[in-house]
């Protein structure tokens, strides 16, 4: 910052709130990843893998879309 305005300073600030704001969803985005992995790993820890049986469900909606999160070596 060469020129030490204070304008400059609340430019700077505005950006820097702005990064740190999508770094802040980017790791919401992860937390909730994490925390639908852990709800999915502890309900095949309680599934009984011995028995085959037909569950009938409820219709849900299956969006097609590219990579939203590339989270590889996150953990």
């Amino acid at each position: 910052m060469e020129n030490k305005t204070p304008e400059n300073f609340v430019s700077l600030l505005e950006d820097k709130a702005t990064t740190i704001q999508r770094k802040i969803q980017n790791l919401q985005q992860i937390q909730q990843m994490i925390e639908t992995k852990l709800s999915l790993t502890k309900e095949a820890i309680k599934t009984d893998f011995s028995r085959i049986y037909i569950e009938e469900l409820s219709e849900e909606k299956l969006f097609s879309s590219d990579a939203i999160l590339d989270c590889t070596g996150c953990f």
